[in-house]
């Protein structure tokens, strides 16, 4: 379901937290209105403060999407969720196109922990389930479909 997250102790790593930021664009400065009042984040000298490195609530998290949508509409949704990319952590393999695709749901599980463990671990290959997946369905030569089964819009 939608801006509902599948287990509350789920944590989004704040490396990926930043897409928000990023994907307001012009109006960078509603991130510290969305993220501090769901308690993301740190005011320090009138700006927002993220660590990249902290982990914060996925709750909290989808609440400021929900928050976001309702009050400045989807089309700003569609613009942090292609911020994701270039905040996000991805597997070292990720070269181009395609093993980024295919590297989706790595991705996504790398970005995540439950109960305060990692859901992906690079060295094992082990992926912990919990959080949903995002499927990938060839098309054709030049098409892929992708299927998301998560909590995000």
């Amino acid at each position: 379901m939608q801006f509902k997250s599948f287990d509350t102790n789920i944590e989004v790593i704040g490396q990926t937290v930043f897409a928000i930021v990023d994907g307001l664009g012009h109006f960078k400065s509603f991130s510290k209105k969305y993220l501090l009042s769901v308690g993301i984040g740190i005011e320090k000298d009138g700006q927002l403060e993220l660590d990249p490195n902290a982990w914060y609530s996925q709750d909290a998290w989808l609440v400021a999407f929900e928050k976001i949508s309702k009050d400045i509409g989807n089309s700003v949704l569609f613009n942090i969720g292609s911020s994701i990319p270039k905040n996000a952590i991805f597997p070292p393999f990720v070269k181009d196109i395609e093993s980024a695709i295919m590297s989706i749901d790595i991705a996504y599980h790398m970005n995540h922990r439950i109960n305060g463990k990692e859901m992906f671990n690079p060295a094992t290959g082990a992926m912990m389930e919990g959080i949903g997946h995002y499927k990938t369905e060839k098309v054709s030569e030049r098409e892929v479909k992708v299927i998301c089964e998560n909590p995000y819009p």
